[in-house]
């Protein structure tokens, strides 16, 4: 995707089981087209930059007993083409729904992530 990022004032922390570790890197690295920031051998947490880098980041914290996840929304990213999103997430057999807002322009899709996380994305549009 071109250029994604992450809407948020600071940084966001998700969690995610050992055994998941890996298809949430590539969910956010192939998919979504975030940096990777850090390797794998860095520990317990992987951090990912969006559009532009000093941004806020997205970290991955990566523990056999993840924190206790909210009902409501936890992270919010902006992409290109939520078309082609929604092709990629289906390609990859990734659950996710379709939502309009009060305007034709918003439009969003919400998945979750392999690691069990809520993920809400929105097109970007240029006027």
């Amino acid at each position: 995707m071109d250029n994604p990022s992450l809407l948020a004032i600071g940084d966001v922390h998700l969690a995610t089981p050992p055994s998941a570790a890996a298809e949430v890197i590539a969910f956010y690295s192939e998919l979504i087209g975030f940096e990777q920031v850090t390797d794998e051998s860095s520990g317990p947490e992987v951090t990912f930059r969006g559009w532009p880098h000093s941004g806020p980041r997205l970290i991955v914290h990566v523990s056999k007993e993840p924190a206790a996840r909210s009902l409501g929304r936890q992270v919010l990213i902006r992409t290109a083409s939520l078309t082609d999103l929604a092709d990629e997430l289906s390609e990859r057999r990734i659950r996710f729904v379709w939502s309009r807002g009060w305007s034709f322009y918003d439009r969003r899709l919400t998945a979750v992530d392999p690691g069990g996380n809520r993920v809400e994305l929105v097109a970007s549009h240029v006027f």
